[in-house]
């Protein structure tokens, strides 16, 4: 009986568990350097923004940036009062998957009752020791411009709008 197929792919397994381990170990590492730097960014910009953890399921924690929940600029009229339509969110989140490894997304903001929400874009999955400062510089800056961007796009707010109107 020729095994060596066998011990072969067995060795190949036991390098991606013992990677696995090194990965969730190193997390926490990560996950420190990854809140600091944030708030680092939002007390020298003076962003309205917050950093907000997520931590219920150990091995599969979360960091985000988030501009949190705050009034779109649109009301509804309900006898003499208004009432505003909440804008949620804008998210930059690193997110610990299931091999220890941290995907890194955007989730883009959703007004309540006029839109529903976008697929999160994934911005890249690194190994925890890959992220450095000036990595998640670089991400917060690519999700401001989104957020500018989702911010300014007439043409699928404009579309949006009139679908609501229709109904």
């Amino acid at each position: 009986m020729n095994l060596s197929e066998v011990h072969k792919q067995l060795e190949q397994y036991d390098t991606a568990a013992s990677n696995v381990q090194k990965n969730r170990d190193c997390w926490q590492k990560t996950k420190r350097l990854i809140v600091r730097t944030l708030n680092t960014i939002i007390r020298e910009t003076g962003v309205n923004a917050e950093v907000h953890k997520e931590e219920k399921l150990e091995g599969m924690e979360m960091v985000c940036l988030t501009q949190g929940e705050r009034e779109s600029g649109i009301y509804e009229r309900i006898a003499n009062t208004k009432r505003p339509f909440l804008k949620d969110g804008g998210y930059l989140c690193y997110t610990q998957i299931y091999n220890g490894k941290v995907s890194v997304w955007i989730a883009l903001p959703v007004i309540e009752n006029i839109m529903e929400s976008q697929v999160p874009e994934p911005i890249n999955i690194f190994n925890p020791d890959e992220i450095k400062e000036e990595m998640i510089i670089k991400h917060v800056a690519q999700f401001f411009k989104e957020m500018a961007e989702w911010e300014d796009k007439d043409l699928q707010h404009h579309e949006l709008g009139y679908k609501m109107r229709n109904t």
